[in-house]
């Protein structure tokens, strides 16, 4: 996604210039991107805990009803199914605290990893800078141009290597730190899954009456899980325009401000058009990163 910079935006000088920045660059420069990103993980997340929370819900809930309507009697298969209905509530439960913690853990290791992915970036940026500048200068020499363009690539192909290399041991990091939480949870849904069979059995024997209350209540506590969980991804997703509304204006206060002093153009776009045009996503980064 580019962010084009052209003659707009109250800059009325016939001479301006277009420039031209890599939006999802400076937005990740932005003090407020790492929240950006976790509140868009939790999102997720939720999305995930949601249609798993309704499928299963409906799926054990219907087959407990027709269970009761046939066959009342067999107490035996009906504690199984409702066995299997808490269970699958236990483990979206255990697979949304797991998403959670991966969520937070991926905010510890971008953090880790921060310096050295800047590092990437610092350690090509003076050469691709440098042999972009040669190839607008030399316009008409065309072989020559072919080397530098052949050059350009290999050096944004290293530093993709690179970058690809780190996302890699960050990924492993993230594997290595939630192996451990994982291990406990199962713990813990292990534990529940033995206590709600106790439960289960020991109810077993309080008849028709009691069982459809059960079934009454169980209904209701999977309605209501669904409804918190759609006030929670609302809030979320407030939460998330509210930041994006905010990194965005913050981008565009600062491109227009570089617009002026280097005497830019400003209109934004999502569009990428090709058109000769300066590029200024390191200074646009630098501005936002201050904010």
């Amino acid at each position: 996604v580019l962010l084009l910079l052209t003659a707009c935006a109250g800059n009325k000088d016939k001479n301006a210039q277009p420039a031209v920045a890599d939006l999802e660059k400076v937005m990740a420069a932005h003090p407020l991107y790492g929240e950006y990103q976790k509140v868009n993980q939790s999102i997720k997340a939720l999305e995930y805990a949601r249609e798993r929370q309704v499928n299963t819900a409906g799926a054990h809930m219907s087959g407990l009803d027709q269970l009761v309507q046939k066959n009342q009697e067999n107490r035996e298969k009906f504690d199984e199914a409702l066995f299997n209905a808490k269970l699958s509530e236990i483990d979206t439960a255990v697979r949304f605290k797991l998403m959670e913690k991966r969520a937070d853990l991926l905010g510890e290791i971008q953090e880790r990893f921060r310096d050295r992915e800047q590092a990437i970036y610092d350690k090509y940026k003076l050469d691709i800078f440098n042999t972009r500048n040669k190839l607008q200068m030399l316009r008409m020499d065309y072989k020559r141009r072919g080397e530098l363009t052949k050059q350009l690539a290999e050096l944004e192909q290293r530093q993709n290597r690179e970058l690809a290399m780190l996302n890699e041991e960050k990924n492993a990091a993230i594997r290595d730190d939630l192996a451990g939480y994982e291990a406990q949870y199962r713990t813990e849904f292990e534990q529940q899954a033995l206590q709600i069979r106790d439960e289960i059995l020991g109810h077993s024997e309080r008849g028709r009456k009691s069982m459809d209350e059960k079934l009454s209540r169980l209904s209701k506590e999977l309605e209501d899980t669904v409804i918190n969980l759609d006030k929670e991804l609302a809030n979320l997703h407030n939460r998330k325009e509210l930041i994006y509304n905010k990194i965005h204006s913050d981008i565009e206060l600062k491109a227009a401000q570089i617009a002026k002093t280097k005497n830019y153009g400003i209109i934004f776009t999502d569009v990428k058009v090709n058109i000769r045009a300066a590029d200024i996503t390191e200074q646009l980064r630098e501005a936002v990163s201050k904010k």
